[in-house]
């Protein structure tokens, strides 16, 4: 996936874009270099390497009536997350496990980026989380357009998807020359060794130094071993 993106003319296509169910799995449409584009689903999965196969959930994120009764409690047992929730309490990211922490970063920042406090856990992202444990099938490029719908005309949003909307862009032949270019430097992507970075920093804010140390030892001492 290139790690360069078009912010302006992403916002633009997103302030205008629209969804339409088929049989042969929908398509979206969108407003760019002067007139609306059709994209079909399928041509976005290909485009990001996803699959169509899993469920779908018009006008959100909901628990889909395969998987059994669900409820919230049911979803935050799922991912670990013990403490007693009151009726004005919202939970902490930080009371999870370092693995279910940073699972949480790579929904609510790559699959489906949002804004707001993102040390909450919002009910669609534990949700999600849910069903990935559980081995439930989701549609991503479905869940991707949903979300990018649900941020139309909101500016104060971070744009997501940045990538993938190159990869359309050019599946659309669009000449990009002209609009402002961003790159995303190296720091800023996620792979094997951010991930693990990541994890440093997680477990230095729940251990002691010296466990920490041992864990950034052992994580050097594989990376000169590959």
């Amino acid at each position: 996936m290139t790690n360069a993106y078009y912010p302006d003319l992403v916002s633009a296509c997103t302030s205008h874009l629209k969804y339409s169910a088929s049989n042969e799995g929908g398509y979206v449409e969108c407003y760019v270099a002067g007139r609306y584009r059709v994209i079909p689903l399928d041509a976005i999965a290909n485009l990001c390497g996803l699959s169509m196969e899993g469920h779908r959930f018009m006008g959100g994120i909901h628990a889909h009536e395969s998987w059994g009764p669900y409820a919230l409690q049911r979803g935050l047992n799922a991912i670990g997350y013990n403490d007693p929730i009151g009726e004005r309490q919202r939970p902490s990211v930080n009371k999870l496990s370092t693995e279910m922490r940073i699972l949480h970063y790579l929904i609510t920042y790559t699959l489906l980026p949002h804004g707001g406090n993102h040390g909450i856990l919002q009910h669609d992202d534990i949700l999600l989380m849910y069903a990935m444990l559980e081995g439930h099938k989701i549609c991503w490029p479905f869940i991707m357009v949903q979300n990018m719908l649900k941020l139309q005309g909101r500016e104060s949003k971070a744009i997501g998807y940045g990538p993938v909307w190159t990869r359309i862009f050019e599946y659309l032949t669009i000449g990009l020359d002209g609009y402002r270019k961003v790159e995303i430097g190296e720091d800023n992507c996620i792979n094997e060794r951010t991930l693990k970075e990541m994890r440093r920093q997680l477990e230095q804010q729940g251990q002691g130094v010296d466990e920490v140390e041992e864990e950034v030892d052992r994580i050097e001492q594989e990376d000169q071993g590959h």
